[in-house]
């Protein structure tokens, strides 16, 4: 039984819990070490402060562990909890929308607040660079706003392959 308006709930709400898992460990990877953010800054930045160092790259590592867990793991908790809540099987489209949501949410979420408030508004001390203070690329808005945009295309792949995967799922092993 269809019921796309609980499906956009249940993705607005996971994709809050997404949010904010995924941003608190951006930030807290970015106060142990600054540089895990040059990936998603400004060229100018990337020049002036050069390739990521051997360290950082190290440290990544778990940080990119628990993103990959938290990128499975919250779409799956939230078709499960769908699932719990529905009568039948869920339809592609439910299962798309439920993840297209929670990823749209998180893409929003890093534009709004951790590029544009926290980035180019705010920049703390702890996300400057060394050698890199005072850089335009700080402030450059438009640069995360392309980010979203790619972003957008990003989150619509993502959720065609879930859903895809899991109407596969249900397909094959039924109503779990």
């Amino acid at each position: 039984m269809a019921d796309s308006p609980l499906a956009l709930q249940i993705g607005f709400l996971y994709g809050i819990v997404f949010s904010l898992l995924f941003s608190a460990l951006l930030l807290v990877m970015i106060k142990i070490n600054p540089e895990g953010l040059l990936d998603g800054l400004p060229p100018d930045i990337k020049a002036r402060y050069g390739p990521v160092s051997e360290k950082t790259q190290r440290q990544r590592k778990p940080f990119v562990l628990l993103i990959f867990l938290i990128t499975i793991g919250v779409p799956l908790l939230s078709i499960r909890r769908y699932d719990l809540m529905m009568v039948g099987v869920p339809t592609f489209i439910e299962l798309f929308v439920i993840i297209f949501t929670i990823f749209i949410v998180f893409n929003s979420v890093d534009l709004l607040i951790l590029d544009w408030l926290v980035i180019c508004s705010i920049t703390p001390k702890f996300i400057v660079l060394p050698g890199t203070e005072g850089m335009a690329g700080y402030m450059d808005y438009g640069f995360h706003f392309r980010g979203f945009l790619k972003g957008i295309v990003i989150c619509l792949v993502s959720a065609l392959i879930f859903a895809g995967t899991a109407s596969l799922g249900y397909l094959i092993l039924g109503k779990i």
